[in-house]
């Protein structure tokens, strides 16, 4: 199979934002920064998002059966640094950021002033280098005018 040449400003069409995914159960609780969230579904609302393999919140995801996508602010270095890779981390990057207490039990830190509760729906495993998961949206919240302090 010959691998399709796809010029790069074709993919730029394509609406892309940082969302942190995260993911807790028992005494874990663990996120990764992601570009790959798309809707796939209105009736129910269903989202996609592109994991990499290996990544730590997969099975927390699959024992949780629940996610939350919180859209990063553009500028916040603070959390690109602490989630830009689960793959090797045992810590809880979580420790001191003040967070949201979210109504369904997902974690979203107050700095992401949007996010989205997903139930997983279900997931995709094609021969790539990441998984496709399925979430119902069960919640949201959308603050229009919230500012928040600039990262150092």
């Amino acid at each position: 199979m010959s691998v399709p040449i796809v010029h790069p400003d074709i993919l730029g069409l394509l609406p892309q934002r940082q969302f942190l995914l995260t993911a807790a159960h028992g005494d874990v609780r663990t996120g990764l920064v992601t570009p790959w969230v798309a809707p796939c579904s209105d009736e129910p609302v269903l989202l996609t998002v592109s994991i990499p393999r290996g990544s730590l919140i997969e099975p927390v995801i699959r024992d949780s059966r629940t996610f939350t996508l919180a859209v990063m602010p553009e500028d916040d270095r603070v959390l690109a640094r602490r989630f830009h890779s689960d793959l090797e981390r045992t810590d809880d990057p979580f420790v001191g950021l003040a967070m949201h207490t979210l109504p369904n039990g997902g974690l979203a830190p107050e700095r992401c002033v949007d996010w989205i509760e997903c139930l997983l729906a279900g997931h995709l495993a094609p021969d790539s280098g990441h998984r496709v998961y399925l979430g119902q949206v069960i919640g949201a919240s959308h603050m229009p005018g919230s500012r928040r302090k600039r990262s150092a």
